[in-house]
């Protein structure tokens, strides 16, 4: 039987997953192919998936402020469409451009919260 971890969803947890998202994640894009064990890079895919997921459930769970809802939802409409359609393309590599566009939703989403920029 399989056991299960209850996780309590909290608008600290969120705040918490976003700056991590955003603080503990190189941005550096390096000249090679990155994987998961090479370590935390924005510009991996996982990243704009961890960022999608939690801004996906958080939203869901209402803990994301009114006024960052719209740039909420564009963003998961671009992960749904745009990035997923142009990431089936074989040897396209994420850009500063998405990496960007990613750092701009969690930095809204943080302010409508009261968390002030990393410095």
């Amino acid at each position: 039987m399989k056991e299960y971890i209850k996780v309590s969803l909290s608008k600290q947890l969120f705040t918490e997953s976003l700056v991590e998202l955003r603080d503990n994640w190189s941005e550096e894009i390096p000249d090679r192919m990155v994987h998961s064990t090479d370590g935390p890079w924005k510009v991996r895919t996982g990243w704009f998936l961890s960022l999608a997921a939690n801004l996906e459930v958080f939203r869901d769970e209402g803990f994301v402020p009114n006024d960052s809802l719209e740039i909420v939802q564009q963003y998961l409409d671009w992960w749904t469409k745009d990035y997923k359609e142009r990431k089936s393309e074989p040897d396209v590599i994420n850009t500063r451009e998405d990496i960007k566009r990613g750092n701009n939703v969690i930095n809204k989403v943080l302010e409508s919260l009261g968390v002030t920029k990393k410095t």
